[in-house]
């Protein structure tokens, strides 16, 4: 069984159902989750110049920033951009994003399968729907790796499975990034991504919040998260290290014994609006940046709190999107 991980980002992305009964996309349309975000073309061939004009999935590179050591005989560093994870909120385009294809296969002039080959972006995750007459050369195509899966049309749990597939392969479609972001961050504090105890923890916050993306901060570690309106809530994620940090800048600030009692207990963090998290004399009342917080004993000991309603400028929350998707013919 797959050991539970956060990822370090995460936001809802497009899928594109493609099929030339435009009745049936109608009436599949019908049936599907209403936070889905999809389109519907009844031509193979528009579907196909939408798909292949969006750029491909960020590369690992993109979220990884070199520097050169000062000491010449070092080792060259890369160091983790956490604050380039974090700017894809202002990306506009990002739930545009086509993740997932839905074709299918019995259709003229191009069937399913040669829909899926023509498809430039080798990221993007492809199911086929197909006739019982089909499914043999579903399956060959398959087991080749064209397609990610392939569902019989006429099922009558079609529309069911098809959900919860969608749901994995739009997750699927991050992973190898996600991968390559993993193994970095679990040599740095946001090794807690990984700690299976933690995980179920975020998770249950995910769920009670109605959180639909979210992304890896720091200053303090921990997460932005926000639900489909927009609205914020910042993750906040402390180990023992990193709290014994916290309470050295803060005696180095003179901080009231108080505020270091506080941390102690373990029962509140702190939430500052500085550049680096930590406690300053300007930020007095600190019982005003104070918030309810609980451990969690996992691979390590973690101190965690959530703070909402804070003030964040979301370009576009996904909301907003899918009511633009609704809006278009």
């Amino acid at each position: 069984m797959k050991k539970l991980e956060i990822a370090p980002f995460l936001f809802p992305t497009t899928v594109v159902f493609v099929d030339d009964s435009a009745r049936f996309l109608a009436n599949l349309a019908l049936q599907l989750d209403e936070k889905l975000a999809f389109r519907l073309f009844d031509s193979p061939k528009h579907a196909l110049e939408a798909i292949n004009q969006q750029s491909g999935l960020h590369t690992r590179a993109q979220f990884f920033a070199r520097h050169e050591a000062e000491d010449p005989g070092a080792h060259e560093l890369i160091k983790m951009s956490v604050e380039s994870i974090g700017q894809q909120i202002h990306d506009t385009q990002r739930f545009a994003r086509i993740s997932t294809v839905v074709v299918d296969y019995d259709m003229p002039g191009m069937n399913g399968l040669e829909f899926c080959r023509n498809i430039q972006n080798p990221n993007i995750k492809k199911i086929v729907l197909t006739g019982v007459a089909d499914e043999q050369v579903a399956v060959k195509s398959f087991n080749e790796g064209l397609i990610d899966c392939f569902l019989q049309k006429q099922s009558p749990e079609v529309v069911q499975v098809l959900t919860q597939t969608l749901k994995n392969l739009q997750h699927a479609y991050f992973e190898r990034q996600w991968q390559a972001l993993a193994d970095t961050l679990e040599v740095t504090d946001f090794k807690f991504l990984r700690d299976a105890r933690l995980a179920q923890v975020i998770q249950q916050i995910f769920t009670a919040r109605e959180i639909i993306e979210h992304y890896i901060c720091a200053r303090p570690d921990g997460l932005m998260m926000l639900n489909s309106r927009g609205k914020a809530a910042r993750l906040i994620v402390y180990t023992e290290q990193t709290l014994q940090a916290l309470r050295e800048i803060a005696r180095d600030q003179d901080a009231p014994p108080e505020f270091i009692a506080a941390i102690d207990q373990g029962h509140t963090l702190p939430f500052f609006p500085s550049a680096d998290g930590n406690y300053q004399p300007r930020f007095e009342p600190w019982q005003a940046y104070m918030h309810p917080a609980q451990v969690v004993h996992g691979d390590t000991t973690y101190t965690y709190a959530v703070v909402d309603h804070i003030e964040y400028d979301v370009p576009l929350p996904f909301d907003h999107y899918l009511d633009y998707l609704d809006q278009q013919p």
